[in-house]
């Protein structure tokens, strides 16, 4: 990993996880392991793996 990306890193591990929200939310498939699995079969009916 290069040095910018571990400094990023390291500064989204101090971050409050409000502030982190808006960024990740469109990388996150759920909050849990039923809403990410759900999602997973939908990306995949559209051709994605």
């Amino acid at each position: 990993m290069s040095w910018i990306n571990s400094s990023i890193v390291s500064m989204i591990r101090i971050m409050p996880r409000w502030s982190i929200h808006p960024f990740a939310k469109t990388y996150v498939a759920g909050e849990s392991v039923q809403e990410t699995v759900l999602v997973v079969k939908k990306v995949n009916d559209r051709g994605f793996t």
